[in-house]
């Protein structure tokens, strides 16, 4: 079995990061994938059997680390990772020797620990690339660390139908139609010119009614100021007539123009 994802975690250094994770990732993936509080062993069973039993159904350990993680001590004040029994040291240990994905998970403003300063099981850990929740930010940093565990889980191991992990995607945007430059993302490129084609057509035509209308026009207010003996309309008139047939002349030139492209 495979798919899972084990969170490890001290009670006494990130036991509240741990379960807002916990929480957070459970609202993507099926609660039976996610694995902690492996301290609840049963009396009378191997820790290490059973933290290797719990592995066996993961792909991903998720290692929380708070400001006090490797400096936590016990009741009699010695330190907890130098205790071989240790039980975060025994699931950081056996998952990063059976080569599962192991992701240094800092809460509460935490550092990566030193090597030096680890047992020889646990010093891979310092050279595993981190991930840093923030308390401000940790809704959408938890989501962003979701999203990156999806494609480390085995396929064929995620749970389906309703248990199956559904990772939030962005809306999809809805297909734009560009008269000018006739985009239709659905249609074959055949179908795509053939669109281009009648696209610039169809402006040819509304600009040449425009022109010819801009013209009329024009030419009744020439026609009108010829009737006046102000000099200066009759100039003015005679602009805007020209500027008219030239636009007619120019838009015909594209036209014709287009014509051709098109054959």
């Amino acid at each position: 079995m495979g798919g899972g994802i084990f969170i490890s975690y001290r009670r006494d250094d990130s036991r509240h990061a741990a379960g807002r994770l916990v929480d957070r990732l459970a609202q993507i993936f099926p609660r039976d994938q996610l694995f902690m509080d492996i301290d609840a062993i049963e009396p009378g069973l191997d820790f290490e059997e059973v933290i290797n039993e719990k592995l066996e159904a993961c792909d991903v350990m998720l290692a929380v680390i708070g400001p006090n993680w490797a400096t936590s001590r016990d009741e009699s004040g010695a330190l907890r990772l130098e205790d071989p029994d240790d039980f975060v040291r025994l699931e950081i240990a056996a998952a990063l020797k059976r080569d599962i994905r192991v992701i240094p998970v800092l809460v509460d403003g935490a550092k990566i620990p030193r090597g030096d300063g680890l047992p020889d099981g646990l010093r891979p850990l310092v050279r595993r690339n981190a991930v840093s929740l923030s308390h401000e930010r940790f809704g959408a940093e938890a989501e962003n660390l979701a999203r990156s565990l999806a494609p480390l889980l085995r396929p064929s191991q995620i749970a389906s139908g309703t248990d199956k992990a559904v990772i939030p995607q962005p809306p999809p945007q809805p297909s734009a139609y560009h008269p000018e430059l006739a985009i239709f993302p659905d249609k074959t490129p055949a179908q795509q010119s053939q669109s281009s084609e009648s696209a610039r057509k169809e402006k040819f035509r509304y600009r040449f009614k425009v022109a010819v209308i801009i013209l009329m026009v024009s030419f009744f207010v020439f026609v009108a100021m010829l009737t006046t003996n102000n000099s200066s309309w009759v100039v003015i008139g005679v602009l805007i007539f020209y500027v008219s047939l030239g636009s007619l002349i120019a838009i015909v030139i594209y036209g014709f123009k287009l014509s051709r492209l098109s054959k």
